[in-house]
């Protein structure tokens, strides 16, 4: 799954995205994972791992997403635990130099490290 969600985050941020005419991808991408999860049970949503978050609602929340947006920002590429009936999972969304524009601050000098968010994906798990 993370990887669908994030070919798709790819795919239009190359086609769709092109300055004041279209909405940002990753914002876009929020209504699949709404939609995704009404009929399926998945949880799926954007943290912040060491950038800026551009919406307090991308704030890692959990003990889970601040666990691993700390790993994550430390080189894990991907951290999991199975909590609460639910699979979770954060794995590494690289940012590109579009991205880290905005969010560190455009006229900035780019950080020297590379820059994440991370997609954190809930599956619903029955218990045993």
């Amino acid at each position: 799954m993370h990887q669908i969600y994030a070919a798709t985050l790819d795919v239009m941020h190359e086609r769709y995205f092109h300055g004041e005419r279209a909405i940002v991808p990753a914002r876009a991408l929020e209504d699949v994972f709404a939609e995704v999860g009404r009929d399926s049970k998945l949880k799926t949503r954007w943290i912040a791992v060491n950038t800026k978050a551009m919406s307090i609602g991308h704030e890692p929340k959990s003990a889970f997403e601040k666990h691993a947006a700390t790993k994550i920002s430390a080189g894990e590429t991907a951290v999991e635990e199975t909590r609460d009936g639910y699979y979770w999972r954060a794995a590494a969304i690289p940012l590109g130099e579009g991205c880290v524009a905005c969010h560190t601050g455009f006229f900035k000098d780019s950080p020297k490290s590379p820059r994440f968010a991370a997609l954190v994906i809930g599956v619903p798990v029955a218990a045993e």
